[in-house]
């Protein structure tokens, strides 16, 4: 998910996630690391967001994308083809914006030798190092050579002609019973192999022999593929809906009755949390949720490499070992010596590791000395005991340092001011949010608020305000 201004700068960037992670999950996890809309502004979004007070999103089924206005094409015929319209010409600032990343930054096409953790923040640095050169004015002719359109003429006909929405047909909707449901899950554990399906669920071939196979032994359905694949999709998201309910505490799950089980309160709760879990409230039995375990865990989208480019960098050091056996009688200090430095060897490197530390505050890698041109009987060099042991301490006292900031910057997530930025975004009104700030004045308070998701924390910051 990109963020960007009229000028072409990237504002935010959230990378990491899995493919299969829809545009409004990936919203949600960026809300919750600090993605912050301006107060009395809005952003334009696709069609794959909803439509809130903070993101304006286009009208569904009817035209939207500029191809579809150009030349040889209708003008807009209502207003909400007109309204798409005005949409698409302003939001295509995103669009230029990724061509423009695109082709500057060859790299964000093509795989790398690079480990997941550094793939993940490529597109954070590429949109950091297009924003420095769009600042020294560098690339100007590549950002006005991209997607130039011809906008539409506008007539003064049409007066709310009727247009088909796309994606909809007149069949009606296919009518599924538990044994079908069962049928359609053997059949994907069938085809749940490497050789039938890739990261991203099954291709368009799979899913046409699925569909031969399921008319093959129900020839009295005439389910389309498009059915089958919407059940599957149903499917699948009401195993993920039960499978984080029964993560909330005082849930339980019937293994016999395979449904879940909650004090009708919790159930008030879960539906606030889960709207669309309220048809198993009523002791409906969910019984495919462990075959649909074994076919879709692993196969989730959890967003674990998800980076945001409001994260603080979380920089790698060097880990040294200070361990060193010092009073025991079968070491003396002349093999304390010998371990920690050792010229002729090309040792050096936990001693150069410790004076890097001295010099610098932190661990640095240390490139391996040279061998030596001496002879072997050539006496080596040790360095004194006293020398020794200045360093260590040296060494324990940066550590100690590093310990206590990290203390700190824990601390300070969870500062005062963190939780008003979480509680602005929550639509509370003047009142509620001055009784929000007593409850933030206990630190315990202030910890739970901000580490739970959105909603659990607005319904635990409402018991407390009670």
């Amino acid at each position: 998910m990109v963020v960007c201004d009229f000028d072409l700068n990237f504002t935010f960037i959230s990378c990491g996630w899995e493919g299969s992670a829809t545009d409004a999950r990936v919203l949600r996890s960026a809300i919750r690391k600090g993605f912050r809309v301006p107060e009395g502004k809005f952003y334009l979004v696709d069609g794959g967001y909803a439509n809130t007070k903070f993101f304006l999103a286009p009208y569904r089924g009817v035209r939207y994308h500029l191809k579809e206005f150009g030349h040889g094409h209708r003008a807009p015929q209502n207003y909400q083809e007109l309204f798409n319209h005005r949409h698409a010409v302003i939001r295509n600032h995103i669009e230029r914006d990724l061509g423009i990343l695109k082709k500057r930054f060859p790299i964000l096409k093509v795989g790398t030798h690079h480990t997941i953790q550094n793939q993940v923040k490529l597109p954070a640095a590429a949109a950091v190092l297009h924003n420095i050169i769009r600042m020294h004015k560098g690339g100007v002719a590549m950002s006005t050579m991209t997607n130039v359109r011809r906008s539409p003429r506008l007539g003064t006909q049409g007066n709310g002609g009727v247009t088909k929405k796309r994606g909809t047909s007149s069949k009606a909707r296919a009518s599924w019973k538990a044994d079908l449901e069962k049928a359609l899950v053997d059949l994907l554990h069938e085809h749940n192999t490497p050789q039938y399906r890739g990261q991203n669920g099954w291709s368009t071939d799979v899913w046409n022999r699925i569909t031969k196979k399921f008319h093959d032994n129900h020839p009295y359905k005439n389910y389309t593929k498009g059915q089958i694949q919407d059940k599957e999709k149903e499917l699948k998201r009401e195993y993920k809906m039960l499978k984080e309910a029964r993560q909330q505490s005082g849930v339980s799950w019937n293994e016999k009755r395979c449904m879940v089980e909650a004090d009708p309160e919790l159930w008030d709760n879960l539906i606030i949390s889960f709207p669309k879990i309220g048809k198993f409230r009523s002791n409906k039995a969910f019984p495919l949720f462990d075959a649909l375990g074994e076919l879709y865990d692993g196969h989730l989208a959890e967003g674990n490499y998800n980076f945001t480019s409001t994260e603080p960098t979380q920089h790698t050091q060097v880990e040294v070992n200070p361990e060193v056996s010092s009073v025991e009688a079968t070491h003396s200090h002349h093999d304390i010596g010998e371990t920690l430095v050792d010229d002729t060897q090309g040792g050096m490197q936990e001693a150069s590791m410790m004076e890097n530390i001295v010099g610098n505050g932190e661990a640095q890698p240390t490139v391996p000395a040279a061998p030596s041109t001496s002879t072997e009987n050539e006496p080596k060099k040790h360095r004194s005991n006293g020398d020794i042991a200045a360093i260590m301490e040296k060494y324990i006292e940066i550590k100690t340092k590093q310990v206590e900031s990290k203390q700190i910057a824990n601390m300070d997530e969870y500062s005062i001011m963190n939780c008003v930025a979480r509680l602005n975004t929550m639509g509370l009104s003047q009142e509620e949010k001055v009784k929000a700030l007593q409850v933030f004045k206990n630190a315990d308070n202030r910890e739970l608020f901000i580490c739970v998701d959105m909603d659990t924390a607005l319904m635990w910051l409402q018991g407390e305000m009670a």
